[in-house]
């Protein structure tokens, strides 16, 4: 087969086509499947019926991954056979020729060699076609040879992925398995399985959740309940749409794929070939699973909430059955939901009917009693021995109908309340249940809700609807009471008017009130009013945390603790942690080393503080004029090493010395050696910044060969 990296790199889409068929085990009729599909028959399994995944399989004949998907359909990952293989099965382009490995002149295998013009003959060492299987090799020499096909997996490789508990275990064949709990133990639990360990002890409707959505609650959506565009290919009936009504742009040739065209929105025939893409990694963020397909489209299959989650009781967890919930966890509780026993104020008025009393068959005349027991119960008054000072008055009392202004007699509690008693029917003005006090030239009357009010005398009785507009002084004599309209004021402000509600509120008979539409504007919004729940962006739990900052995380802000290798306080200053600043991020200037230089004789080289870490130049091979390397951008505590290198057949007799690009240089030796500048000699010389005043630098240095 052709090497991968010859083959033309386009883009892929989600309309790019695979071959696959309706068996894993190969025996349906091989059938085309867009990546696309392949991508919502992963993801759309999940839905409301917590599909699980409780197996992983492969099979490298056919390059079939299946995911055994426990209550629903297998899904199957096809690749091409030469995902399960070692590179050994493999040609290599790394030495055609130099230009492959020229960045200034790339060339692509397909730049060199014609398509279809490279045979076994071609290679050097090769004189026939070989035979059907065999694989190219080297002898040593320098020459290519045919070999049977022989599997040498020093270049390690995936062959089989299987599940053991809640642990995948990835087999590296040539090297060593991977075993992963990515997975918690709800991942591999049935909707069932969940449900039962839960409903156990709990009993939930939908007022229990929360967060349930509008869809929720229905039986069927509408077309106001589907978004714009969510109908896509698989929910497309198969056998709809024919090749005609595809943009192929060429023939179609027996074997060949459909992949993605050259042209955005078309497709083309290609070989098999050309879609053997294959594994090389998964990932896994949040609950998705990444698939990275070489030379083609990711793949990814997100699993349910729970499917990574332990159970517990935290905020992350799944809950078990006998978890056990407070009463602040319920945010409808009502005020009774905390309390063993009702008090007084917890019983409506009237609430205490006949029915709710222990015994309520009661009959006529009877009288509520507790029996010996401490229970409520109705018995005949007969049966009960009254005190006799608490039987009614010997006698009855008057009825005084010959006093004007006075009725009968009524009974009433003595002044000891020790018994009852007849008296006449006088009642006090302060002894009336009125909402004020009786005052001079008052009356009783009836309020609008029928109680007791002390009226001035001068209020008259008026008849229902008997009061028009022209009746009321303030009111518009022509007042037209419409539907929605309300009373304002004129704006001479002697009478009310009923007009119609305009502007930025509008109103409906009922009274209920309607913001319009843009009608809100930041002036009107009070400060510190707009709570994280009505800005978009923001979750809507978010609270002002001191020291946390507002990050994304795909679809809103949260707020998040800084962590890792800053701290931040909350006046916004930051501090680099200890232990954090690791070689790789330090800067070039500490970890990166010059191009070695020759400095011509009478010349000079710039060892720049800031620019890299190791200085590497060559001195002169001979002549006597002197050489200077000149120290720029020093500040007190750099440190940098010159490497200072004498040619073969060195003859130098030049001093080397050292200089300053502004200001005075002072330099101190702390080595008994000095520069060596006989043949094939090698200086270290270290320097280091001790002192600096304005453009003056002072340094300490050493210099030494090595032992």
């Amino acid at each position: 087969m052709a090497i991968i990296s010859s083959y033309t790199i386009g883009t892929p889409t989600v309309d790019d086509y695979l071959i696959g068929t309706d068996d894993p085990g190969g025996q349906g009729p091989t059938k085309n499947f867009t990546l696309q599909s392949i991508i919502n028959l992963v993801s759309g399994t999940l839905g409301d019926n917590n599909f699980y995944l409780s197996g992983i399989s492969s099979n490298s004949s056919t390059g079939a991954i299946t995911f055994t998907v426990t209550g629903g359909t297998n899904q199957t990952l096809t690749l091409g056979t030469a995902a399960f293989k070692a590179t050994t099965h493999f040609a290599l382009a790394t030495d055609l020729t130099t230009h492959i490995n020229d960045s200034t002149q790339p060339h692509s295998l397909d730049s060199i060699v014609g398509a279809q013009s490279l045979v076994p003959t071609k290679l050097k060492g090769v004189t026939g076609n070989g035979t059907n299987g065999q694989l190219v090799s080297v002898d040593g020499t320098g020459n290519f040879v045919l070999i049977n096909n022989v599997d040498n997996n020093t270049n390690f490789y995936l062959d089989g992925i299987t599940k053991s508990g809640t642990d995948l275990t990835f087999s590296i064949n040539g090297g060593t398995d991977i075993t992963t709990t990515l997975f918690k133990e709800a991942a591999f639990l049935s909707k069932s399985d969940i449900r039962t360990d839960i409903l156990q002890n709990v009993t939930f409707t939908s007022a229990s959740f929360t967060d349930l959505k509008a869809l929720a609650k229905l039986d069927q959506v509408d077309t106001n309940e589907i978004k714009t565009s969510a109908v896509i290919n698989e929910k497309i009936q198969d056998g709809t749409i024919g090749e005609e009504k595809l943009n192929i742009t060429n023939s179609p040739v027996s074997g060949y794929v459909l992949t993605a065209g050259s042209t955005a929105g078309t497709m083309s025939w290609v070989l098999n070939s050309a879609s053997n893409y294959f594994l090389d990694g998964i990932s896994k963020s949040n609950e998705t699973l990444t698939f990275n397909i070489n030379g083609g489209t990711n793949v990814t299959y997100t699993f349910g909430e729970g499917a990574f989650a332990d159970f517990g009781g935290g905020a992350n967890d799944v809950a078990r059955g006998n978890h056990q919930h407070v009463l602040a966890d319920i945010t409808d509780s009502g005020a009774l939901a905390g309390k063993d026993t009702a008090a007084t104020g917890d019983i409506d008025n009237n609430a205490i009917t006949l029915a709710k009393l222990s015994d309520s068959s009661a009959t006529n005349g009877q009288i509520l009693s507790v029996n010996s027991s401490g229970n409520l119960e109705f018995i005949n008054a007969s049966a009960v021995a009254v005190a006799t000072a608490r039987l009614l008055p010997s006698s009855v009392g008057s009825n005084n109908s010959s006093v004007t202004g006075k009725g009968g007699q009524i009974l009433r509690v003595n002044s000891g309340a020790t018994a009852v008693e007849y008296t006449d029917l006088e009642v006090q003005k302060d002894e009336f249940d009125t909402g004020n006090s009786p005052t001079a030239g008052k009356v009783l009357g009836l309020d609008s809700n029928n109680d007791l009010q002390w009226v001035d005398t001068g209020t008259a009785s008026i008849g229902t609807d008997t009061l028009t507009s022209a009746k009321i002084n303030f009111f518009e004599n022509t007042l037209n009471i419409a539907a929605g309209k309300i009373f304002v004021a004129s704006s001479g402000g002697t009478k009310f008017d009923s007009v119609a509600m305009s502007g930025d509120i509008a109103i409906l008979p009922s009274g209920a009130t309607t913001i319009q539409a843009n009608a809100v504007e930041t002036a009107m919004i009070a400060d510190d009013n707009v709570t994280p729940a009505k800005i978009s962006i923001i979750d809507d739990s978010v609270a002002a945390t001191s020291a946390h900052i507002l990050i994304g995380d795909g679809t809103d802000f949260g707020n998040v603790a800084v962590s890792g290798d800053i701290a931040i306080a909350a006046n916004g200053a930051t501090t680099i942690q200890d232990d954090t600043i690791a070689y790789t991020k330090l800067a070039g200037e500490f970890t990166t080393r010059s191009t070695n230089a020759t400095i011509s004789d009478g010349g000079s080289a710039t060892v720049n503080f800031t620019q890299f870490g190791v200085f590497e130049n060559t001195m002169p091979g001979s002549g006597s004029s002197g050489i200077t390397l000149t120290l720029s951008n020093a500040d007190i505590g750099m440190t940098k090493v010159i490497v200072l290198n004498a040619p073969s057949g060195s003859t130098y007799g030049g001093a080397v010395a050292f200089n300053q690009d502004a200001g005075t240089a002072t330099l101190k030796r702390l080595s008994s050696d000095d520069i060596v500048k006989t043949a094939n000699a090698i200086n270290y010389i270290q320097i280091t910044c001790i002192a600096k005043s304005g453009n003056d630098r002072t340094y300490i240095y050493t210099v030494g060969q090595a032992q």
